[in-house]
């Protein structure tokens, strides 16, 4: 059920996508449960959408953002939504904690989990999602 809630937190989340680009080090989602995107985001009937493009974004040292597009399939409509969250990285682990909206029931954090390479973010733990989710690194944008 939490993970439903947050799901739905994410795409009651959305914004405009005409936001600023993103900068930082940058990571593009290329696949999740080894499903190339689009795929389905959580296995929970509840949350019957699709990725259709996600980027994690290393702002500061401990902060960053994400943007994602979703399909919702109930609906037929795309979403776009913009999501700040911590992270601690120790080696070549890194840890990210979606920020929780006050008086929201959310989910204990971390929120994901993973090892981090020149290549790629390859996130083996996941409490919000299928897993492996595998992020391209895309280096530093500026």
């Amino acid at each position: 059920m939490k993970r439903a809630l947050f799901a739905a937190l994410l795409i009651v989340a959305c914004t405009s996508s005409a936001a600023p680009p993103l900068k930082g080090e940058l990571f593009v989602l290329q696949s999740i449960d080894g499903i190339p995107l689009p795929a389905p985001y959580a296995e929970d009937r509840l949350v019957p959408f699709r990725v259709l493009a996600d980027t994690i974004a290393l702002l500061t040292s401990t902060s960053g953002e994400r943007r994602a597009r979703v399909e919702i399939d109930n609906i037929g409509t795309t979403r776009f939504s913009r999501e700040a969250f911590d992270y601690v990285r120790n080696g070549d682990r890194m840890e990210i904690s979606f920020r929780c909206p006050p008086d929201a029931d959310c989910i204990r954090p971390p929120h994901l989990a993973g090892t981090v390479t020149t290549e790629a973010y390859l996130v083996d733990m996941s409490v919000i999602s299928r897993s492996p989710l595998l992020y391209r690194h895309m280096g530093l944008a500026e």
